[in-house]
């Protein structure tokens, strides 16, 4: 989805075939994807603050109907999954 939206292709059926919301989700992550190639940095004028990543913080860009910045928004799910056993392989 990331490729399709960041190339302007709002028609794709994931992103809403063609609708308002998909083309402002693919203006919102093209303009990230730019502002990144230039200066290294995602924030510009087009979308919400985003921070510089922090662990303790986990602040993540959603790009959706409406952008938005959200810190850990699948906190519970990754918890859940860094309290999984380790695999275990047949090969030893």
């Amino acid at each position: 989805m990331d490729v399709a939206a960041s190339l302007h292709n709002e028609r794709d059926a994931i992103l809403g075939s063609g609708s308002a919301d998909a083309r402002r989700m693919c203006d919102d992550l093209a303009s990230a994807f730019l502002a990144f190639a230039k200066r290294g940095d995602p924030n510009n004028p087009q979308i919400p603050q985003w921070p510089r990543f922090e662990a303790s913080e986990r602040s993540m860009l959603v790009f959706d109907r409406n952008t938005r910045m959200q810190r850990d928004p699948h906190g519970a799910l990754r918890k859940l999954w860094l309290d999984m056993p380790p695999a275990v392989s047949v090969l030893g």
